[in-house]
């Protein structure tokens, strides 16, 4: 599998077909190298890129949404948050390329009276906190999380960053403060080498 992490042309070059050019040659060159699929993501309105990828054969496999917020406190009881090293952790084979567990990422599973309710991956910066991959029981359990970031952080900016747009603890985290940046449109192509 590759991914396809970004790509542009300068706007005075548009409309001479060097992006359908530069794709062509990178899935010619996937094909060359074994590569089974290209996977990329697109912002949603940029419908000349989509109709590009579309008539390349990629194919939509879901709709993305960057969230964006402060914390703040949302009078719920904290989780326990148990730093998971060592141990894999199964990512959704969806999760974007941005998302995925690196260096750069921590990762705990989140428990609250000696229950497991799932894992988080995140990253603190001095930019704030960034929320990659978010596996919870219970949706409304969301609160509970950004209490516990709030408690230890306070007030800071937070991310939700490229989450399926049917997950329902978006739409609560948007009850609570935080609001779409963007949406994306993740898409698949089979190489046939």
């Amino acid at each position: 599998m590759a991914w396809i992490g970004g790509i542009a042309t300068v706007p005075k070059f548009r409309k001479n077909g060097l992006a359908r050019q530069l794709m062509e040659a990178l899935i010619s060159d996937y094909g060359k190298q074994g590569v089974a699929e290209s996977w990329l993501e697109v912002i949603t309105n940029n419908h000349p890129a989509i109709r590009l990828y579309e008539s390349l054969g990629y194919e939509k496999i879901n709709d993305l949404t960057f969230l964006n917020g402060d914390l703040q406190n949302y009078d719920k009881t904290e989780v326990t948050l148990t730093s998971i090293t060592g141990e894999p952790i199964s990512e959704n084979p969806n999760t974007p390329w941005q998302n995925l567990i690196s260096e750069q990422t921590k990762a705990a599973s989140i428990w609250q009276n000696n229950q497991n309710l799932g894992h988080i991956i995140y990253r603190i910066s001095e930019n704030g906190l960034t929320l990659l991959q978010l596996s919870l029981q219970n949706d409304d359990q969301i609160l509970n999380v950004l209490q516990t970031f709030f408690n230890q952080f306070g007030a800071i900016p937070c991310i939700i960053s490229n989450q399926e747009i049917s997950r329902p603890f978006l739409a609560i985290c948007m009850q609570n403060g935080f609001t779409e940046v963007a949406q994306q449109m993740q898409m698949r192509k089979t190489i046939h080498s």
